[in-house]
């Protein structure tokens, strides 16, 4: 969410102690955060503690996922703690800091204490021991031959001098960071590859030496996130999230920052005039789903706030890619483990597998045309496998162990799906089995 911030320059100063010399974020005339920004205080801590313990931490995630307030909170994090750190907005090739005489001579290191020097002043120690080095946008430093394998190839494995850096990237290898088949200028040199616990993402990872933090919000996070927000001058009618309507966002959401606040401002902009006029105050489950309907106003209002940076642009988005990912979806045409099939990093059961071929059939008889929703929900409440806006059809695949009368009773009174069924958003349902052993009772 670094749309959050006003102008911001770097700027040396220092915290009264020479030996702790840092340098601050200035955002017009605060030295703080906004303060409608939430501090994210334990994410910050444990992103921290993994840096001194990995050296190089990888943060890696889309436009708008909060990268850019992530490595900001880090940064006044060691400010607070008096830590030796250096906030680095767009990186600079070391080679333009380096001249024919000085190659031998300085070493990769010199020349990135001459590039800080030269950009940040000369009156600290940059690279006195301990220090880190927190780059955002660091993606432009993938083609600096001179930084990659020089500097950060011998970090990764705790060699070198004793500075640490946070990589903060809008795309490239989770493996190397660089990607050798896409970049032929870093072909020269081979790259090391990140471990798994030197990884940050967009969600927390399954695997067991993952770390456990990533740059969307935690539940707590999304709250004090939400609520930040709601008091920002930017919303200048007040309103107040119940607790199930922040569950849903949460849901709809998954903790993506930047889909936290343009979700928040289209509600805002819907009920505008409602809370305007003291007739609305307190947002439910029920206002949020009734202004969520309309899904192709929603996307049209969407395309313009922040989270539209994380989509796919039309320049990527070719008919070509369009049609490749088409093809992925109705013949399977891609390498995976069967048991491993995820969304969100989160592990599925191999009978998931069910679903990936009712979709790929579908799209064979019906057409790309007609469209069709996967794990479907209005509500919170549960999810229907397959919706088909058009004909206001929902269909559940009955797997392994699953209990058929209890699927049936989901689209009766009192069942999950009922209220959809009452809203007219499902007229007609089917249950397909997939079982190969008799369904036991209900």
């Amino acid at each position: 969410m670094a749309s959050g911030y006003s102008t911001t320059t770097v700027m040396p100063v220092s915290t009264g102690t020479p030996k702790f010399p840092v340098l601050r974020i200035m955002s017009g005339d605060s030295s703080i955060l906004c303060p409608y920004v939430s501090p994210r205080s334990e994410t910050v801590s444990k992103l921290a503690d993994l840096i001194d313990e990995q050296k190089v931490v990888h943060v890696r995630g889309t436009p708008a996922s909060g990268k850019t307030t992530l490595a900001q909170l880090l940064q006044q994090y060691y400010e607070v703690k008096e830590r030796n750190s250096i906030y680095i907005d767009t990186w600079r090739e070391l080679e333009e800091y380096l001249s024919v005489e000085d190659n031998r001579r300085l070493g990769a290191w010199g020349i990135l204490e001459r590039m800080l020097r030269t950009r940040f002043g000369s009156n600290m120690d940059y690279l006195a021991p301990g220090t880190i080095l927190i780059v955002d946008e660091a993606q432009g430093s993938y083609s600096d031959t001179l930084f990659w394998n020089s500097i950060i190839k011998p970090r990764l494995s705790h060699e070198g001098l004793d500075i640490n850096f946070c990589l903060f990237c809008c795309y490239g290898s989770p493996l190397s960071g660089v990607d050798m088949e896409l970049d032929s200028d870093i072909r020269a040199f081979t790259p090391a590859h990140f471990k798994l616990a030197q990884r940050v993402t967009l969600t927390p990872q399954s695997r067991p030496s993952s770390p456990p933090i990533s740059l969307f919000f935690t539940r707590s996070e999304f709250t004090d996130a939400a609520q930040r927000l709601i008091a920002n001058s930017r919303f200048q009618e007040k309103f107040t999230l119940r607790p199930d309507a922040e569950d849903y966002l949460f849901s709809l959401t998954n903790g993506h920052p930047g889909g936290l606040s343009s979700v928040l401002k289209y509600i805002h902009d819907f009920y505008r005039h409602a809370i305007k006029s003291r007739d609305l105050s307190v947002m439910t489950k029920e206002h949020v789903v009734d202004s969520l309907k309309r899904d192709q106003h929603v996307w049209d209002i969407l395309t313009q706030e922040p989270i539209s940076r994380s989509l796919p642009q039309g320049r990527w988005l070719t008919t070509e890619v369009a049609n490749l990912l088409a093809k992925v979806l109705e013949e399977g045409n891609v390498i995976y483990q069967g048991k491993t099939l995820s969304s969100g990093a989160q592990p599925k059961p191999i009978e998931a597998q069910y679903q990936v071929e009712f979709y790929r059939c579908f799209n064979k008889i019906a057409g790309r045309g007609v469209p069709v929703s996967t794990e479907w929900s209005s509500t919170t409440d549960g999810r229907v496998d397959f919706w088909i806006p058009g004909q206001k059809w929902a269909l559940e695949i009955v797997r392994e162990e699953d209990r058929i009368n209890e699927h049936i009773m989901r689209f009766h009174e009192n069942g999950q799906y009922y209220p959809w069924r009452v809203d007219d958003m499902i007229q007609d349902w089917i249950i397909i089995n997939c079982t190969t052993s008799p369904p036991t009772r209900g």
